[in-house]
Parts: C-alpha cells; structure tokens; sequence
C-alpha cells in the first residue's frame, strides 16, 4: 500500500462508531467547530466519516486524553475505545502522513 502525503490544513476521513462519536460529545470539552462536524454527519452501518485536519485529529484526541485523565471510568474513556487514540497511533494506522514542518 501506498502512501499519501497529507498537506497541514487537507482533511483526512476519521471513521468512529456512534458509541464513540456519543462518547466524545457527551464527556469531552471538544468546541463547537469540532463536536458540530460529529453532529451533522450522518451514519450508514452505524458508523460516521467525519473529515478533520491532522492537527485537528490531535486537538480531538487531546480531549480525549483529558476526559480519561479526569474520568472515573478510565475504560470508558480510553482514547483507543473513544477512536481517536493519539495522533502518533493515527498516522501508523493511516495511509497518510504529514508534510514535515
């Protein structure tokens, strides 16, 4: 497989199941100009494609993180069941990567 280069501010499909898209609006402080992009999608086979910048990816799973730092139910909000993991996870699994800076 080959791989993509992905420019800074060029969107790359993020694809979570609706429990983990439930997950991310209901516990996290994620803003509006992420958490709305989650809202309008609409889901076929009880998965969303939602399209975030790789630095937007980053500033979801920072969310995340916090909200399983501070959670009393650390499985409930692993960054691995919330979907978005850490970024670093996300480009391994990704064909894409990043434009050095």
């Amino acid at each position: 497989m080959s791989r993509k280069v992905v420019g800074v501010d060029e969107p790359v499909p993020v694809r979570l199941s609706l429990r983990q898209r439930e997950l991310i609006l209901d516990h996290t402080f994620a803003g509006p100009e992420l958490a709305d992009r989650l809202r309008v999608v609409e889901a076929k086979n009880r998965l969303i494609t939602a399209h975030f910048t790789l630095s937007e990816i980053d500033e979801l799973a920072g969310f995340v993180a916090a909200e399983a730092n501070h959670s009393g139910e650390r499985r409930m909000m692993n960054p691995n069941i919330a979907g978005v993991g850490n970024s670093a996870s996300v480009f391994k699994r990704s064909r894409f990567q990043p434009l050095a800076s």
